[in-house]
């Protein structure tokens, strides 16, 4: 089902970052700067992805005409449990 929702998933970031980076950007301050419908943490995202039930996840995978080097795909712990299509992004995203 396709929704036309975006949803962000954001890096948690240690307190001791603020020492580099100044104060941290809270999930509402993501919202608003990237216009999205959500924000989760990063950590999150297999639970929020199985609370969606996606039909499938479109990863990014082909080889970047400009360099000759191939994209790194989007991995993370417990995708096994979810569809996911390499296909059809890539060429999608490649023609702009």
């Amino acid at each position: 089902m396709t929704t036309g929702r975006s949803i962000l998933f954001a890096p948690r970031l240690s307190e001791d970052y603020v020492v580099w980076m100044g104060q941290l950007p809270t999930l509402d301050e993501y919202k608003e700067k990237y216009q999205v419908d959500e924000v989760y943490f990063s950590d999150e995202i297999v639970q929020v992805l199985q609370s969606k039930s996606p039909s499938v996840l479109l990863t990014l995978a082909g080889v970047n005409t400009d360099s000759d080097l191939h994209a790194i795909e989007a991995t993370f712990k417990g995708i096994e449990k979810f569809k996911v299509d390499n296909q059809i992004l890539f060429p999608v995203i490649a023609e702009w």
